[in-house]
């Protein structure tokens, strides 16, 4: 947290310090030790104000978010579409990601605004056998059941397929939640490895 003295007493050593907030000031005591260095203690009731304050219950998140979560390894039967089930949170500034529906990312209290949505896709061509390489393959992103943006391609003629799905600045409220189905028409069952970023970057406009 970035402070700035206000006053000190050359001879208490007692100084006022403003937080970021212009409306808060502590009082603390500093002690030298060696050289440049010091130590700080709160004085009289602060600590005790400063304690009760951080105690309470953090409000509903409102900040900038972000979630990246991937899942490797998940297969899916050829001609039939199923949601990806992401089961490794990299990071979660938000709460988007639930242990418990692994298959969505919830736009929670406060957090309403405007996103950036990212996913990338491969299939692992070779756990289809003998279809390797066959059909096609496709990746849609819902926005709490509507079809938002939907990538179809044939699949790599040699190697893995590689899909990625941009969505730029979609506007998602408190309730809204996303998941990302995919489909392959192969003819035999095949895993997929995903990564999924969602990343709030305003808030709505009032």
């Amino acid at each position: 947290m970035a402070e700035r003295i206000f006053k000190r007493d050359a001879q208490s050593n007692l100084v006022e310090i403003a937080s970021r907030d212009p409306l808060r000031r502590y009082r603390y005591r500093v002690h030298p030790t060696d050289g440049d260095n010091v130590y700080i203690e709160f004085t009289d009731a602060e600590e005790a104000a400063r304690t009760a304050e951080e105690a309470l219950p953090p409000p509903p998140f409102a900040g900038l978010g972000r979630c990246i979560a991937t899942r490797a390894g998940q297969s899916f039967a050829s001609g039939t579409p199923a949601a990806i089930s992401f089961d490794t949170e990299v990071r979660d500034i938000g709460d988007y990601h639930d242990s418990g529906t692994p298959d969505r990312f919830t736009v929670g209290p406060a957090q309403g605004g405007v996103f950036s949505l990212a996913v990338a896709v491969r299939w692992n061509e070779a756990t289809a056998g003998a279809n390797a390489n066959a059909g096609d393959r496709l990746v849609q992103v819902r926005v709490s059941g509507t079809s938002l943006v939907t990538v179809r391609q044939r699949a790599a003629s040699s190697s893995d397929t590689e899909m990625v799905l941009q969505v730029p600045e979609p506007e998602l409220v408190a309730g809204d939640f996303v998941r990302v189905f995919v489909l392959q028409n192969s003819g035999s069952a095949m895993t997929l490895d995903a990564r999924l970023s969602i990343r709030r970057i305003s808030p709505l406009e009032s």
